[in-house]
Formats: C-alpha cells, sequence, structure tokens
C-alpha cells in the first residue's frame, strides 16, 4: 500500500495491525524504541528498513518479515530479489539499528524503484502528477487507486487534482489507461459511490450573470484599481528566480533520492532535472553551474538542499548563487575558495594510499592538475596566493607552494610527485 503523507502511511500500518491482531495473527509482541518512535513487533509482521546499512547488507526501503523477537532485537526474513519471497534472514540489533518501522504501507518516495505484484494506491489532496505516475506503475500485474469523499468532493476534483503539475515539465505526461492496456494489467480507480453519483448543483437566479465583459477580465475601476500594486522590476526576476530554484530543488530532490538507495534515476527524472536547470538558466544566466558549484564547496548551500524545504530552502540556495557568482567576479574569494578544493583534494589524496586504489588516486591527481592550471593561467591570482600565503594557511614548501614557484605546471606537478613519493608518501 502507498500513500504521499507519513501521517497516512502510519495510520495505513496500524489499521492493518489492528485487524491482524483481532485475527491472533500477531502474537509475542514487544515494544522497541525506534527511530520513529516506539513501535511493536511481532513474528509475522511487516518491517521496512529505514537506512542503508553495510554490516546488515540492508538498504534504505528493502522490506521484510519479522521471524522472531527478541530483547532488543528483531530476526528478519528479507524479501527476496524478486518481490517477497524466501530471502536471507538478519539479526538486527536495536541498539546499533533502530531505523525499522511496520512496512505493511509506504511513502511514495520509498517506493521510487521498487516494484510489485499489486499496488494499493491512497490518494491524497497534496499529491500531483508526478507522484501519482510513481505510485501507479510499481505494478506487474494490477493496481487500485482509493480515493475519500472527506479529501475530495467528486471525481472530477480526483482528477483534477492528480492531474496537476506542481512545477511545470517536472513530469512526463502519463496516460494511466493506455499504459496499462500496452502491459496488459488491470488498472482500476476505486471511488466512493457517493462521489460518482453527486447530485447536480441546482441553479440559482444568478447563473446566467456574466460579470467578465470583453475578454472574459472583470472590469476594475478607482481605488481598487489605484490600490493593485505593480511589483517592480527587480521584484518580479527575483521572484522569478526563486521560483526556478525552488523547482530545480525538487527535481534535484527526487533524483538524489534515488541515487540515495542505490536505485537509477527514472528517465522522467532526468527530464525534469534538465528542463529545471534550462528554467533556472533562463531566469538568471549561469544558475545552474553557479548552484552545482556551491552544493560542492558551501556546506550551507548543501544543508540547505537536503535539510530545508520550500521558501526557506529556496531563499538560501539563492543565497549560494549569489555567493558563487561574487567568487567568480572576486579575485581574493576566488584565492580563498582554489585553496581551500586544493587542500580538500590533497587531504583525499593522503586517503588513497593503498596499492588497489591507484585508480581512484590517479583521479585525484587529475583534479589537482586542473586546479593548478587554474592557478597558473590567471597571473593576478597566483599573484593573490603570493601576497596572502601565510593568511590562506600556505606552507613555504608545501605542494602548492611548490607549484606556485614553478613556472611550468607540468613540472610543478610532476616534480612534487615524484619528490614526495620517493619519501615514502601519499604523493
Amino acid at each position: 500500500m502507498l500513500a504521499h503523507r507519513r501521517v497516512d502511511v502510519q495510520d495505513l500500518n496500524d489499521a492493518i495491525r489492528a485487524t491482524r491482531k483481532e485475527r491472533s495473527e500477531l502474537a509475542d509482541e514487544r515494544i522497541y524504541r525506534t527511530t520513529e518512535g516506539e513501535r511493536a513487533f511481532a513474528p509475522g509482521d511487516r518491517l521496512l528498513f529505514r537506512e542503508n546499512n553495510r554490516d546488515l547488507g540492508v538498504k534504505n526501503g528493502m522490506l521484510g518479515t519479522v521471524e522472531r523477537t527478541e530483547e532488543g532485537r528483531l530476526v528478519v526474513r528479507l524479501d527476496s530479489a524478486w518481490g517477497p519471497g524466501q530471502g536471507r534472514a538478519v539479526s538486527v540489533s536495536m541498539a546499533d539499528y533502530a531505523a525499522v518501522d511496520h512496512g505493511y504501507a509506504a511513502t511514495i518516495h520509498k517506493a521510487q524503484g521498487a516494484t510489485v505484484d499489486r499496488a494499493y494506491v491512497l490518494a491524497s489532496p497534496t499529491m500531483d502528477r508526478h507522484l501519482t505516475y510513481v505510485a501507479m506503475t510499481r505494478h506487474r500485474d494490477a493496481v487500485r487507486l482509493y480515493a475519500g469523499r472527506d479529501a475530495f468532493r467528486d471525481e472530477g476534483a480526483l482528477s483534477a487534482r492528480l492531474s496537476r503539475s506542481q512545477a511545470k515539465e517536472t513530469t512526463l505526461d502519463y496516460d494511466r489507461a493506455a499504459y496499462a492496456e500496452r502491459r496488459g494489467m488491470e488498472s482500476e480507480i476505486v471511488v466512493p459511490q457517493a462521489m460518482r453519483e453527486r447530485p447536480a448543483r441546482e441553479r440559482g437566479m444568478f447563473d446566467r450573470l456574466n460579470l467578465s465583459p470583453g475578454r472574459g477580465r472583470p472590469e476594475t475601476h478607482g481605488v481598487f484599481e489605484a490600490e493593485r500594486p505593480t511589483p517592480e522590476p527587480a521584484q518580479r526576476e527575483a521572484d522569478g528566480l526563486s521560483r526556478a530554484v525552488d523547482r530545480y530543488a525538487r527535481a534535484w530532490t527526487d533524483a538524489a533520492r534515488m541515487r540515495e538507495q542505490d536505485l537509477p534515476v527514472l528517465e522522467h527524472q532526468k527530464v525534469a532535472l534538465r528542463d529545471a536547470g534550462a528554467a533556472l538558466d533562463a531566469a538568471r544566466p549561469g544558475a545552474t553551474r553557479d548552484l552545482i558549484t556551491a552544493l560542492e564547496h558551501e556546506p550551507a548551500t548543501y544543508r540547505a538542499m537536503t535539510g530545508m524545504r520550500g521558501r526557506e530552502r529556496a531563499t538560501q540556495l539563492v543565497a549560494g548563487i549569489q555567493h558563487e557568482e561574487r567568487v567568480r567576479q572576486d579575485p581574493d574569494l576566488k584565492a580563498e575558495r582554489l585553496v581551500k578544493v586544493w587542500t580538500g583534494l590533497e587531504a583525499q589524496h593522503e586517503r588513497l594510499s593503498g596499492g588497489d586504489q591507484a585508480e581512484a588516486r590517479g583521479k585525484v591527481e587529475a583534479r589537482m592538475k586542473a586546479v593548478a592550471g587554474e592557478l597558473k593561467r590567471d597571473p593576478q591570482l597566483e599573484s593573490i596566493l603570493r601576497n596572502r600565503q601565510h593568511e590562506l594557511g600556505i606552507e613555504v614548501g608545501s605542494r602548492l607552494d611548490r607549484v606556485m614557484r614553478k613556472r611550468d605546471i607540468e613540472r610543478a606537478l610532476d616534480h612534487s610527485i615524484r619528490r614526495d613519493r620517493g619519501l615514502g608518501m601519499s604523493m
């Protein structure tokens, strides 16, 4: 079962467990403290893993069935690679790994990349066309979409809500009926009878009154027209950039969620990210490049992208873009960034000292050469580094100091690498 909101998922999980307990299907349950709060598990319970763990060999979103409950420990039989079935068993110590929850229902986001025989989807007003697409394509054989009268007034409202695009071009258009027909699947929307038979509203005495003459735009006069402020061009530009950043952030997060679960990014997610980047560059030329750079080098920007939402996130990401623009234009900021990048690469190179890491070490060296090349091609930047060497923490005799002193970049780097390796160092 799939739902968009976590509160709905929890309600579904609780309802199923309550029914199973009434049928005496869940016995010998124990209470465990998890990252989601206290949860009761019993043999036979369905369980969802919420974080990757290399020691256990589990990934975020994996499902299993509880085989045995012990004090502070669960023995879980994982679903097979092809869906629910007999996979391997893992012993989960709750003191070491507590990121588990009931697994009868899951969020649509958790289900991205998964394939099941049958899917049951709970519609909510928070869903859009993209989420509907993901939810309605998780099945092999059949999918049902359930809607409640408490959330949608009628079938038309349901269709309009699930067809909306919260960000234009965020998803490919999805024709559910045609998709089901091509794959030979059952696809059914379950709508309460009351929604389908909603009586037509009685017409009132003002139903034929047209208050929008001409092109259909209501006329406005006097003080009402004067009180409608016209945004300044700068404000309109800022609002447009904020909207474009928010759209890109949602597409970026959607793709990043797949990578975190070691799943391939779906084609429509790639399209969404590409189109969102084009829209962001249209709002501010080069903004996508600046945002990507800020995500790589500025922890505050990365934290905003991964830990914030809505207007707060957009504001911080716009600030990151503006900072990158200043870095490109201000030689002093550019020098500080170069030293920061070099220091990070140098530390990474130091860690790759094993003989089996030669390939990774070579890639880092290639990036160091690229940074050094940027330095040697910019006399102003090199001059700033020399003048601020002590302030920027460039020690005399260090690799970066030797690169600065050599006129030829290849000789500078090769000499540095050969010298350090000859001394038994990692570079």
